[in-house]
């Protein structure tokens, strides 16, 4: 899973960018495959709201869990690290934890 954390070069994804509105999104993509008060799905792509983040739903952050999206440098789920950092370049900063390993603005 790529999950996009914050604004980034190229940073869309379906067309849709963070701080969008959830409006805006439905109108450019139609109908989602599932709607909740905080989060827009379609199929493997979804587009997510921090409710305490600000009244109106926007683009927070955005998920793929399958190849259904790809970057705006044609990265998509199930590419190599290397790969990534091939067309990206190596990290300036980076975590890891129990659970996942950060770089830049990915998580994976």
């Amino acid at each position: 899973m790529i999950i996009f954390l914050s604004r980034m070069e190229h940073g869309l994804l379906a067309g849709v960018s963070l701080g969008t509105s959830f409006d805006a999104v439905k109108a450019s993509l139609g109908r989602p495959t599932s709607e909740k008060r905080d989060e827009l799905t379609y199929g493997g792509i979804k587009f997510g709201h921090s409710l305490m983040q600000d009244s109106r739903p926007i683009v927070w952050y955005m998920t793929v869990s399958n190849r259904d999206a790809v970057t705006a440098r044609g990265i998509a789920v199930g590419d190599t690290l290397k790969k990534v950092m091939d067309i990206y370049g190596r990290p300036e900063n980076t975590c890891s934890s129990l659970s996942a390993n950060w770089i830049k603005d990915f998580l994976y």
